[in-house]
């Protein structure tokens, strides 16, 4: 990372100053102009990788701690083809698999077909302004729980079980909803 200021001992620091590296440091600014100039500075950025395998017709939570209603995300998503090729895993060696990028929008979070919450057998759909849902793959969700203290989860309904999956995810929120 670069260096967004430089300071000296027993230097006051204010906190314009600390707000300021705050809102510039993974390098996301707000722009004046556009539809999203009400963006927040700044940008959220996750790796996660799956423990274990995902059975197909599984809902899995990825974050449960932050919220991710009204981002704007970026995705690389690695579907491994090995067993054991996670990271420390015995054949980590094969790590690199399928991998998939995309951008996609999280709105308010996601709905089932019947206008529930998503469930097993009950994929998340997309429906203007009262259901979002990203689609990383065939059949293979990425959608924020509006029923589960809006968790962010991945519904695998591809028909098969993904290989520890890993996902970069980065986002931000765009303050329009």
């Amino acid at each position: 990372m670069d260096r967004i200021a430089t300071y000296s001992p027993n230097q006051i620091v204010t906190s314009a100053q600390l707000n300021s590296i705050q809102d510039q440091a993974v390098g996301a600014l707000a722009l004046a102009t556009g539809n999203l100039s009400t963006v927040d500075p700044g940008e959220r950025v996750v790796h996660w990788e799956s423990a274990t395998d995902i059975a197909t017709n599984t809902i899995t939570t990825i974050d449960g701690v932050n919220v991710w209603t009204d981002y704007v995300v970026q995705w690389a998503l690695n579907i491994k083809g090995g067993a054991n090729s996670q990271i420390g895993g015995s054949d980590d060696a094969s790590w690199q698999g399928t991998v998939t990028l995309g951008l996609g929008y999280l709105g308010l979070g996601a709905k089932n077909g019947g206008g529930t919450q998503v469930s097993v057998g009950n994929p998340p759909v997309r429906a203007a302004g009262t259901s979002w849902a990203v689609l990383l793959a065939a059949n293979l969700w990425l959608y924020v729980d509006l029923f589960d203290s809006f968790k962010l989860k991945l519904f695998n309904d591809t028909g098969s079980t993904l290989r520890t999956p890993y996902l970069r995810l980065s986002g931000t929120e765009t303050n329009k909803r």
